[in-house]
């Protein structure tokens, strides 16, 4: 039986990274995934298409939109960051969870 951390917040379900990461890498049928940085933890909630994961970063009106994404491998990541920017290049990908090896 597996047992993993996890949390619900505005009804999704948040799983920390270090009990998910290696599964969702290896499932190729999503490549982003909503995050959340709590208590110098990253979460991982549901899967997201492409326009998703650059809504969660930039709304319509080109302005930040305050919300974080976790993506399968560091080019997807990219990916996001350079739509979301205006199809400039990204510069990163950043890490802001205590530096934590291997997430984008």
């Amino acid at each position: 039986m597996l047992a993993a951390l996890a949390v619900t917040i505005g009804g999704v379900a948040y799983v920390v990274v270090s009990e998910i990461a290696t599964t969702l890498r290896n499932d190729n049928r999503y490549d982003h995934y909503m995050a959340n940085i709590m208590q110098g933890n990253l979460w991982i909630g549901n899967s997201l298409t492409l326009p998703q994961a650059v809504g969660r970063l930039v709304n319509p009106m080109f302005v930040s939109g305050g919300e974080d994404v976790w993506s399968s491998n560091s080019t997807l990541a990219a990916e996001v960051a350079k739509v979301a920017g205006g199809n400039r290049i990204p510069v990163g990908p950043e890490l802001t969870c205590n530096q934590i090896p291997g997430n984008f």
